[in-house]
């Protein structure tokens, strides 16, 4: 048994053919497919153990630091998050689109703000 193998085993109790069929049922749904990248990694609920499927593995990470913040909430916060993505609260308090600067919001030598600076 390889590595590869052997982690599956200890971690997720999967072989990797079963890792190749939730892969390729992924890949056969567009919703699903979306969350797969170049790294994918097996994602599981730490509540309980519960294999979930593949996901990116940053996605991976997000989904793991909202759970953790979220908690029984967490499909009503990724539900609000996509509705606060494409209709962003700021833009329609101010009643216009408003911009910062681009990147990381911290002092640099060069200070570039978006459209309309």
């Amino acid at each position: 048994m390889d590595a590869r193998a052997r982690r599956l085993k200890v971690l997720f109790r999967l072989t990797p053919e079963e890792v190749d069929k939730i892969n390729s049922y992924q890949c056969r749904h567009k919703i699903y497919k979306l969350l797969l990248g170049k790294r994918n990694s097996i994602d599981h609920r730490h509540s309980d153990g519960l294999i979930r499927g593949q996901l990116d593995w940053l996605l991976n990470r997000a989904y793991g630091l909202i759970e953790k913040v979220g908690g029984d909430r967490t499909s009503s916060i990724l539900r609000a998050l996509a509705v606060y993505h494409d209709s962003p609260p700021a833009v329609k308090a101010l009643g216009e689109k408003r911009y910062g600067l681009i990147g990381k919001a911290k002092y640099k030598k060069k200070m570039v703000y978006g459209p309309n600076a």
